[in-house]
């Protein structure tokens, strides 16, 4: 992570971070990135407001082509699947489309490992699909079931399941060491919690801002 540039961004700051790797049987000091609190609202240039209108465009004609449909899941269904394929690709988990239809119709026994990863995306997909069609609006406790699904039986599988983290993780390379990481999130503990709930009660605020530009802040704040 390149601190003196992340150091003087105007939308966080650094802290200092400690602790013990196991992989190296050693301590580490380093820093993490705190975002700060999204903006009620966001200053656009018209260029930009203009690339959004062109991108809501894309939902609305699939929101119109679902409501000519008797089944929905018709098209929602093979929506979720190519989603959890690309999404799980960007994380190394690597599934055929063809596989996570089948997978459907299989016990989590018969599937393979990457296969049986990508179904959670889908399982945890679908399960934020009946908390919404249920009117009930997006939490903190939704967002902890819904990473319990996500990585059931997978090797990231265990106590924390299901909860916020309590320890302190890193993005790079699997055997590198944490002063080399590209990027350190928050550490655990307030900092990490009052996030996670600041970023809670901005999603459901009433906003003027296009729904689109708020997805997207919300998908990077997260």
């Amino acid at each position: 992570m390149d601190i003196e540039s992340i150091g003087n961004s105007p939308i966080g700051k650094i802290v200092p971070i400690s602790g013990y790797d196991r992989r190296f049987d050693e301590e580490f000091a380093h820093f993490a990135f705190v975002p700060s609190p999204l903006p009620a609202d966001f200053v656009l240039s018209g260029a930009t407001y203009s690339v959004v209108v062109d991108a809501t465009a894309a939902p609305a004609r699939a929101d119109q082509a679902a409501s000519l449909l008797p089944n929905p899941d018709l098209l929602a269904r093979p929506a979720t699947r190519r989603e959890a394929v690309s999404t799980s690709a960007l994380e190394g988990t690597y599934a055929a489309l063809s596989d996570v239809f089948e997978a459907d119709f299989l016990e989590r026994g018969q599937m393979s490992a990457s296969v049986s990863e990508v179904q959670n995306y889908v399982s945890a997909a679908e399960h934020a699909y009946g908390w919404l069609a249920e009117g009930r609006p997006i939490t903190l406790n939704m967002i902890e079931q819904l990473h319990q699904v996500l990585i059931d039986g997978t090797p990231s599988d265990g106590p924390e399941a299901g909860h916020v983290r309590t320890t302190q993780v890193f993005i790079g390379a699997g055997r590198g060491r944490v002063p080399t990481a590209r990027y350190v999130p928050p550490p655990p503990g307030d900092l990490l919690r009052d996030g996670l709930l600041d970023w809670e009660q901005w999603i459901r605020q009433p906003s003027s801002t296009p729904s689109l530009i708020r997805i997207a802040a919300a998908h990077y704040q997260f």
